[in-house]
């Protein structure tokens, strides 16, 4: 048992935190596709604790037939699986930062393996297929845990952010780390949530050279 330790678990995996003291299961009070759910939610959190010691994004959907938009307009399984967690982890950052150690698990199946970016269709307004888009999902989620780790290692924090996929074949393709960057500047647009690390040059890196992509990935 980790004593005095707290996990937030998302979704229904919740043997991953079973060693924590205290483990808060998001489920019933938290909806991924709400942006101001999920904004009250980390409120409460803030309110009621002043460390986290592990957040587990594992909440999915997936096979919504017919295209459905969130409350905030976006498309579901992205809204959810994604900008949902996306929002979570920037709002429950500061937390995370005063628990030297803490963990940032990202659930990502294998389905991210045959899935692309696409930037010029990202909400599926013009081609909406059930697979790409609950792939699309899972592959954004897996970019945003190796950026975020990326940037938490720039800035020095005692973090660590990791994807359970098993297999991040992705992650080393040369293009890779330019479509991340990318996609965390339009998750920040579109969810309104933000990253502080404590090092402000942690945003001044290669990538202000890096001529970004416009094509899918």
């Amino acid at each position: 048992m980790r004593r005095g330790k707290t996990a937030i678990v998302t979704g229904d995996h919740q043997e991953v935190a079973k060693s924590y003291e205290t483990v808060i299961f998001a489920k019933e009070e938290l909806d991924l596709a709400d942006l101001e759910s999920v904004y009250q939610f980390s409120k409460k959190i803030i309110r009621e604790h002043s460390t986290l010691d592990l957040l587990v994004n594992n909440r999915e959907i997936k096979n919504i037939h017919q295209r459905e938009l969130s409350v905030d307009g976006f498309e579901k399984t992205f809204a959810t699986n994604y900008l949902g967690h996306f929002a979570l982890t920037a709002y429950l950052f500061p937390l995370l930062k005063n628990s030297p150690g803490a963990e940032i698990l990202c659930h990502c199946d294998l389905s991210h393996l045959d899935a692309t970016i696409d930037f010029a269709d990202l909400q599926g307004e013009r081609n909406y297929i059930p697979e790409k888009a609950y792939g699309q999902s899972m592959l954004a989620l897996l970019l945003f845990s190796g950026e975020l780790e990326r940037r938490i290692k720039s800035s020095g924090l005692k973090l660590k952010s990791y994807a359970d996929d098993k297999i991040n074949s992705n992650w080393a393709r040369p293009e890779t780390p330019g479509i991340a960057y990318k996609l965390w500047q339009i998750s920040e647009d579109l969810t309104g949530a933000d990253f502080v690390f404590e090092d402000s040059k942690t945003e001044k890196t290669f990538y202000d050279d890096f001529i970004l992509p416009s094509r899918n990935y």
